[in-house]
């Protein structure tokens, strides 16, 4: 990551609890796993399990924040809106969407969204944190965003509504 390391993307402390990065390359001959039968009963096995999710004791953390991290366009806000709308049982447009202009994301803030089931009347134990797509001639995280801006959201302590410095708008002012 062009000479950075663990220590200079969490601000020279890891109080990151657990992060997983992935990249998939190439494709698989057959299926990595069976697929589950989706049925209505799998439907409300799934939502019961989710609405009970509790954080690891360890965490010593009320509620886990989710990072959703990708391209421009790739669905990140539309995967709040699919998430909410399932737990408040009708369609939801919590997070802004829809046709992008000039490949520029329409997400401008980071964003953390809180998921209420309706069903059972309280708050889920996760928060869907979204973020402002990257843009396909960026090569690097270090090219999206500021290195501070991007430890204190792996830390979760970016306050709802933070405008990030993103690094290609310092190098173009």
């Amino acid at each position: 990551m062009e000479g950075k390391n663990a220590q200079t993307i969490a601000n020279n402390h890891n109080n990151v609890v657990d992060l997983e990065v992935y990249l998939v390359k190439g494709t698989l001959d057959r299926p990595w796993r069976d697929p589950p039968q989706w049925n209505s009963q799998f439907s409300i096995e799934i939502k019961s399990l989710i609405s009970n999710y509790e954080p690891f004791e360890d965490a010593q953390t009320p509620v886990s924040n989710i990072l959703l991290i990708g391209q421009s366009g790739s669905g990140k806000s539309s995967f709040v809106n699919t998430i909410n709308s399932i737990f408040k049982g009708k369609i939801s447009s919590k997070a802004c969407t829809g046709r992008r202009v000039n490949n520029q994301s329409l997400t401008k803030d980071f964003m953390r969204y809180i998921i209420r089931d309706s069903a059972e009347k309280k708050n889920l134990k996760f928060r869907i944190c979204d973020t402002v797509g990257i843009d396909t001639n960026q090569t690097s995280l270090s090219k999206w965003m500021n290195d501070k801006d991007l430890g204190y959201m792996l830390d979760g302590n970016l306050p709802n509504q933070y405008t990030v410095i993103y690094a290609l708008n310092k190098q173009n002012s």
